[in-house]
């Protein structure tokens, strides 16, 4: 499943979860109530609502309540990722009309390890992998520091937050990437890179060569088209990298 199918998803399973919620909540409500002091139609949802609590019993009914709670809170929790990795989606994907090849969700099993990476571009001019961070604000820090900064700036207040350094876990992914592609007998630099799709994101790292985001000089796309590899990735080799990448991720 590409990231944007598995972004919508997740939005519409989290949005149903929080109508089932307020039809509970709402039906168990108003069955505390005289519905002489409701209108009509109010009458016949209510009636409606109670007589299916009644029906599976309110046990059961409580059990769903909590399970439902539990989905929406869970999903919330993962929709800003799913969402950053959809909109990576929609950018990368503009790459395919000038040649590219564009993969995602990459779940690598190779010599008993395995690794899980965001993106994956096939080109003339390299390989690049793509880790998306749903982040906004400014961020802030060194490439070699083990966590970079995150400013946001309010009406009111000014609030960082700090996150673990994500080019220190894009490099963990050319290394295993590039052992699986050597052990298939193909043998080409790979490029590492962090996108922050939001468009309000401020990059401003320090020695920075692998953070991008989607606009202004650290465009990401601008970069992979412009990017000059020492050696070019013929068309044949291309072919039999995406068939190597192809047995572990989602073609885009």
């Amino acid at each position: 499943m590409t990231p944007l199918r598995k972004y919508r998803l997740v939005r519409f399973i989290k949005y149903s979860s929080i109508v089932l919620l307020i039809f509970f909540t709402v039906s168990t409500l108003i069955s505390l109530l005289p519905l002489e002091i409701f209108p009509i139609d109010v009458k016949r949802v209510s009636a409606l609502g109670f007589s299916f609590l009644r029906t599976i019993g309110w046990i059961p009914s409580i059990i769903m309540f909590v399970i439902f709670w539990l989905l929406f809170t869970k999903l919330d929790q993962h929709l800003a990722g799913y969402k950053g990795e959809a909109l990576g989606q929609k950018e990368l994907k503009k790459l395919k009309k000038h040649g590219y090849k564009v993969f995602a969700n990459m779940k690598l099993k190779h010599n008993n390890d395995q690794s899980e990476m965001d993106f994956i571009v096939i080109g003339s001019n390299g390989i690049f992998i793509v880790e998306v961070k749903n982040i906004k604000g400014t961020i802030t820090g060194n490439v070699e520091d083990e966590h970079l900064t995150q400013i946001k700036k309010t009406k009111y207040n000014t609030y960082e937050n700090k996150f673990y350094n994500p080019i220190k876990q894009v490099n963990t992914h050319v290394y295993k990437l590039s052992k699986y592609l050597k052990d298939n007998n193909v043998n080409h630099w790979i490029e590492g890179y962090v996108y922050f799709p939001k468009k309000h994101s401020n990059i401003q790292v320090k020695s920075n060569e692998s953070i991008y985001s989607k606009k202004g000089t650290h465009s990401l796309l601008n970069h992979i088209r412009s990017y000059q590899s020492k050696e070019q990735i013929s068309s044949i080799n291309q072919e039999r990298i995406t068939e190597l990448i192809g047995k572990y991720a989602v073609k885009i």
